[in-house]
């Protein structure tokens, strides 16, 4: 089911019958001709752009206040404290108790994991919520909605240096292509130095390879898309503001050296760096690992933006 172009995934829905419950029931608004907009029946004002059934997520267009998510007693929604981000969970319980009613139990496919909702802020359970297990994707939600995937391409995701092989339900195996393509120049002979040579540099290029998809999976991880998010979508943000390199943080810092620490607050340290075009700034790294504080970290981002 869809909604305008924001796919309509259960247990949400649009129609009767086909959401969970009330808390997951969208209307499909016609705000202009040939404009459609899902709007959350519980609250009005908020129009719903995307949904994330792995991340457990609502993007709205309009940041909600509390109240209007805590009114019922009963509501699943809560404020994760990010403009146009709403977390929610399907049932109020923890996992523990859930899994133990199996008749009521929400995480209907055989592949599936429950996953324990928490508020960012003070860190109490909300709820659970579900999730396919690695190396399935689809809708926890619906009998048999989590399919095999193939892992092999997905290499963001899946990290395989060397040749990988899906041939495995729900995994993968990977081969070293440096062992590879040292059989084949055994077997042909004469090759050896040539492939020695062409093993150096597949493997130099595999490597960056591996480090480029490595970074971008942390920056997944570490909330960098809700920080790009969060600045193309707050009109007062600076037009100059932009995200640097890794390798340019470290060569305005020398490398984090730890002669340039000028300071260390709550989230991080604070480096004096000096730019290529010789601008001198102050670098602050942080040092969080928990994911509500690095949120914490990059709406402080946000804000010096």
């Amino acid at each position: 089911m869809s909604c305008g172009n924001v796919s309509i995934p259960f247990p949400f829905g649009i129609k009767l019958g086909c959401f969970a419950t009330e808390q997951f029931y969208l209307k499909c608004l016609r705000a202009l001709p040939g404009t459609d907009l899902p709007v959350l029946e519980l609250n009005g004002s908020l129009v719903v752009s995307d949904i994330s059934i792995d991340e457990g997520i609502l993007l709205v267009d309009e940041k909600p206040e509390p109240s209007d998510l805590f009114s019922n007693p009963e509501t699943l929604y809560a404020l994760s404290g990010k403009r146009g981000v709403v977390k929610w969970a399907v049932v109020k319980m923890p996992c523990l108790h859930a899994q133990l009613n199996e008749s009521d139990y929400k995480c209907l496919s055989s592949h599936s994991d429950c996953i324990d909702v928490t508020d960012d802020g003070t860190l109490k359970l909300l709820g659970y919520r579900c999730k396919c297990s690695s190396g399935f994707e689809g809708n926890p939600y619906i009998k048999d909605g989590c399919t095999d995937i193939n892992e092999c391409l997905q290499p963001d995701k899946y990290t395989c240096n060397g040749i990988c092989h899906n041939n495995k339900f729900g995994s993968y195996t990977c081969t070293s292509s440096v062992i590879f393509c040292i059989t084949i120049g055994l077997s042909s002979g004469g090759g050896i130095l040539f492939l020695a040579v062409f093993v150096a540099i597949l493997t130099r290029r595999w490597n960056r390879a591996i480090q480029k998809r490595s970074r971008k999976r942390y920056f997944r991880k570490n909330k960098g898309i809700l920080l790009e998010h969060i600045i193309s979508s707050d009109k007062s943000a600076n037009d100059g503001t932009k995200i640097f390199s890794l390798e340019d943080l470290e060569k305005g810092t020398n490398n984090f050296d730890q002669a340039r620490v000028v300071g260390r607050g709550g989230h991080g340290t604070v480096y004096k760096g000096i730019l290529i075009d010789q601008r001198v700034v102050a670098i602050k790294k942080s040092t969080l690992s928990v994911i509500s504080e690095i949120e914490e970290f990059i709406n402080e981002v946000s804000i010096l933006s």
